[in-house]
C-alpha cells in the first residue's frame, strides 16, 4: 500500500486521510448552487441574517458530514492545531492592515469597473450596507453573530480547513494557498468584488500555512469582518468613513496598515508553530537522518 494512503478498518477500501481534489469540486459544486440558489433565497427574502447563517451552517454541515463518512481526523483535516498566543494577537493586527488595504484596492477596483461601465447593481451594494448597520443593541447581537463570528467561523472551516488541507496533502502549500483563495473569492458571487476578496483569501490561507493552524486564520477573518462593520456604522452615524466605507483611505492610515501588514507577516515567518503539519511535502524522517517537520 502507498505510504500516503491508510485502510479503513473492517471496510476493505483504501482512502487518503485528506480530501482529494475531486472530493473537493464536487462538494463545492453541490453546496454553493444550493446555498445560493435555495437555501438564502428561501430564508433570506425575509430575514438577511437569517439566510446567511443558515448558508453559513449549510457549508460546515456538509464539511462534517464527509469528514464522517470517510472516518477522517477532524482535528487534522481542520487543522485545529494549537498554536501561540502571539501568533493569534499578530494575525488579528496583521488582518487588520490587511482589510484596510484590501479594501483600498477594492475602491480602485470599483472606479477602473466604472469607467468600463460594469457597476455593481445598487440592490447588491444596498443589501450589503443593510446587513451590517446597527440601530439598537438587538441589531448589534444579530450582526456580531451573523455578520461577523458566523462566517469567520464556518467559511474558514470550509475553505481554510477541508479546502485548504485537501490541496495541501495532495499538491503542495502553494497549490493550496492560491486554490482555496480561488474558490473563497468565486464562492461570494460578487465578481465586483473578487479582486479583493481573492487578496483576503491569499492572506488567510498564508496564515494556515505559516502557523499550521485554523485558529489564525479564523481570528483574522472575524477581525475583517469587524472592521467592514465598523466602517459601515461610522459613516452611517456619523458620517465619519475613515476606515474607507466610500471614501478612500487617508494616506497614514494605510502606511500604518502596510507596516502592520509586513511586521506581521515578517513575525508569524519567522516563528515556528507549535504543531507539525502531516503531508507528503512533509516527508518522515529518513532513515539517516531527521526531516524538516515543519515546513
Amino acid at each position: 500500500m502507498p505510504w500516503w494512503q491508510v485502510a479503513l478498518p473492517h471496510a476493505g477500501v483504501t482512502i487518503t486521510p485528506y480530501p482529494t481534489l475531486r472530493q473537493i469540486l464536487l462538494l463545492s459544486c453541490i453546496a454553493f448552487p444550493v446555498a445560493q440558489l435555495f437555501i438564502y433565497p428561501l430564508l433570506g427574502e425575509d430575514s438577511p441574517h437569517a439566510g446567511m447563517v443558515a448558508v453559513e451552517l449549510f457549508l460546515v454541515w456538509l464539511v462534517v458530514l464527509l469528514v464522517r463518512r470517510q472516518r477522517w481526523s477532524a482535528e487534522d483535516v481542520l487543522l485545529l492545531n494549537a498554536v501561540p498566543l502571539t501568533a493569534l494577537w499578530v494575525a488579528g493586527i496583521s488582518a487588520l492592515g490587511a482589510a484596510l488595504l484590501a479594501t483600498q484596492f477594492d475602491q480602485l477596483c470599483s472606479e477602473v469597473l466604472t469607467v468600463l461601465g460594469w457597476q455593481a447593481p445598487a440592490q447588491l451594494l444596498h443589501v450589503l450596507v443593510r446587513i451590517q448597520l446597527i440601530t439598537d443593541p438587538t441589531s448589534a447581537l444579530v450582526v456580531v453573530f451573523a455578520v461577523i463570528i458566523i462566517p469567520a467561523v464556518c467559511e474558514e472551516v470550509f475553505f481554510r480547513g477541508f479546502v485548504f488541507t485537501g490541496l495541501r496533502y495532495h499538491h503542495g502549500p502553494a497549490t493550496a494557498i492560491i486554490g482555496s483563495a480561488l474558490l473563497f473569492a468565486a464562492a461570494h458571487l460578487n465578481p465586483w468584488q473578487f479582486p479583493a476578496l481573492l487578496f483576503l483569501g491569499l492572506f488567510l490561507g498564508a496564515l494556515v500555512h505559516w502557523t499550521h493552524s485554523l485558529y489564525p486564520s479564523l481570528l483574522g477573518h472575524a477581525a475583517i469582518n469587524s472592521l467592514s462593520v465598523t466602517a459601515i456604522n461610522l459613516r452611517t452615524h456619523t458620517g465619519t468613513d475613515v476606515l474607507g466605507a466610500v471614501d478612500p483611505v487617508p494616506l497614514m492610515l494605510l502606511l500604518g496598515a502596510g507596516l502592520s501588514l509586513v511586521a506581521g507577516i515578517r513575525w508569524l515567518r519567522q516563528s515556528p508553530p507549535i504543531m507539525p503539519i502531516l503531508s507528503p511535502y512533509t516527508r518522515p524522517a529518513p532513515a539517516d537522518g531527521p526531516a524538516d517537520a515543519w515546513r
